[in-house]
């Protein structure tokens, strides 16, 4: 049933850990579990706290120094986040889980160097599974759209195209990254209702990128140089305002509205604590 699972460190090297040579089997990654806080004896509120996932596969090489490369492999590329304390990701079909590799375990590795059995330790502080959806939208070449102060539910584009949607296939609201390219003055961007907006001149060949996911809002100039603009964002900066620029964009398809004076990118991250088994 499972295709494809991978680990991509934070230096963005990357490990197939189902396949050529290396191969998972662990069902505790299906697993899941919420904790309560409480007060005055009834539960307050739900959260999910950090936890350690067990994480078994097996080594088998074709020959005793292709087995001992895999197992060298396999320590370098995940002890280098461990060493550095940032996380890599261990990627299932296309879900991906932010965890640092802290322990492993090892069995039958004396026998030959051909084959070895792991248990490695896979710490998540937030054990969530996480699946990016993208959409690109590209600049009208008029830039005759029409700019209105408030979040009508309309696409009033100065395009002859169709209005512009992008799909949260997920259950809850999903963070956004909205990556808008050069030139653009003081872009913004409505979707789903909530405008996201930012004082900043983006100069040509630079960005400006708006993280949901990690509150972050980069400027980059041509050059590759970056900054910090967080203070420039606008509007009411609190959730459900219809201006938060970390507003997670809502469940099902979201109207995309802007002046098309400028591209941009747009990333949903859903999340679940399991896995979507269909597609």
């Amino acid at each position: 049933m499972r295709k494809k699972v991978g680990y991509v460190n934070h230096l963005g090297e990357t490990l197939d850990l189902h396949g050529g040579g290396i191969w998972c089997d662990s069902g505790e990654l299906a697993n899941w579990e919420w904790d309560a806080a409480t007060l005055n004896g009834r539960t307050a509120g739900l959260y999910r706290s950090q936890r350690t996932i067990p994480f078994s596969l097996i080594i088998v090489g074709q020959t005793e120094s292709r087995g001992l490369e895999l197992r060298d492999a396999l320590f370098e590329t995940m002890e280098k986040d461990a060493i550095a304390g940032k996380p890599g990701r261990l990627y299932v079909d296309g879900w991906y889980l932010k965890c640092i590799v802290v322990y492993s375990r090892k069995d039958l590795y004396w026998v030959t160097g051909k084959a070895a059995k792991y248990e490695l330790g896979l710490l998540a502080d937030d054990p969530v599974w996480t699946k990016e959806h993208s959409y690109s939208l590209a600049k009208d070449g008029t830039g005759n759209g029409l700019n209105f102060p408030y979040n009508f539910q309309y696409n009033f584009a100065g395009s002859s195209k169709e209005a512009s949607y992008v799909d949260n296939p997920g259950i809850v609201g999903a963070p956004a990254k909205i990556t808008v390219y050069g030139p653009a003055s003081n872009p913004h961007v409505i979707v789903g209702g909530n405008r996201y907006e930012v004082e900043a001149e983006v100069k040509s060949g630079g960005k400006l990128v708006v993280d949901g996911n990690e509150k972050t809002i980069t400027l980059y100039d041509e050059y590759g140089n970056s900054s910090s603009v967080f203070s420039k964002r606008r509007g009411v900066q609190r959730a459900g305002s219809g201006s938060y620029v970390f507003q997670p964009v809502p469940p099902g398809e979201n109207l995309v509205s802007w002046d098309g004076s400028f591209a941009f990118d747009i990333v949903l991250f859903e999340q679940r604590s399991e896995r979507r088994w269909g597609a």
